[in-house]
């Protein structure tokens, strides 16, 4: 083989390498862009929404999502007081709190934007004289359609389930 041959030859290898280098990488911030871990104009939220969940379910501020979210779980707990002071075995009381969502998460309870629809959970530590458990209200806003398929309306949030769980994530009890 020639000298010019053999040059031409490195350098379509070389352009090959780099192209792949390239192309690698751009796989690379599409998976992350995919999982969340990218999204700069979203800021963190206590919901445990991740970018791609906002980028796909229409970029809704976090703090819009959670005043529509929190009055719906507050009057469903207010609804199952009596069962929860059943299993408590007594008076107790209940704490919003959006800290337990990491813990949460851990345990596959995670908020997300779901194929159509938000899909949010909102932890509340409940706390009585003999015992301390987690209640997550689960919510949605699915609106059924009849022949067009389900859609989604951030005004119209409906409770799905609630789940009491214990202190090692353990489901004790569900809530209709």
């Amino acid at each position: 083989m020639k000298a010019g041959a053999k040059s031409l030859q490195r350098l379509a290898i070389g352009a090959a390498v780099c192209a792949a280098v390239v192309v690698g990488l751009m796989l690379l911030g599409l998976m992350a862009n995919a999982l969340g871990l990218t999204y700069p104009s979203i800021p963190p939220n206590d919901l445990g929404l991740t970018g791609m969940d906002y980028s796909v379910g229409g970029k809704v501020d976090p703090g819009i999502l959670r005043a529509k979210v929190v009055p719906v779980a507050e009057a469903y707990m207010r609804q199952q007081r009596a069962e929860l002071e059943r299993i408590c075995g007594g008076s107790f009381e209940s704490t919003l709190d959006f800290g337990l969502q990491g813990w949460a998460q851990a345990l596959g309870y995670r908020s997300s934007f779901y194929f159509y629809c938000w899909n949010i959970y909102v932890p509340y530590a409940v706390k009585s004289r003999a015992s301390s458990f987690v209640v997550l209200v689960q919510l949605d806003d699915k609106v059924p359609q009849n022949a067009t398929g389900d859609r989604h309306d951030i005004d119209h949030f409906r409770v799905v389930r609630g789940v009491v769980l214990d202190g090692k994530g353990m489901e004790i009890a569900r809530l209709e």
